[in-house]
């Protein structure tokens, strides 16, 4: 049976294989029940870092590609933590 828990998202539940939002997505599974995420392929040209620079009116393209190049970096990161973890 699953059990029902709040995240900073809304209402999750966690069932014996998978943790699946309120609307029946899958969020994440044990054991290879769903697909596993693919990592982003980073084309930006850009350099990634752990801070996103402001981004104003009169904008350059690297600071957007450094902004995209940094975003891909972690969402990458996550997947990868997240695969260790068997999720």
């Amino acid at each position: 049976m699953a059990q029902r828990f709040e995240t900073d998202g809304g209402t999750a539940f966690v069932g014996p294989l998978q943790v699946i939002d309120e609307d029946g997505n899958i969020l994440a599974s044990v054991g290879g029940a769903a697909a596993a995420v693919a990592e982003l392929t980073d084309n930006s040209g850009g350099t990634a870092a752990d801070t996103i620079a402001v981004i104003g009116a009169t904008y350059t393209q690297a600071e957007v590609a450094n902004a995209v190049a940094s975003l891909a970096a972690k969402v990458n990161a996550v997947i990868t933590a997240l695969g260790l973890e068997g999720l």
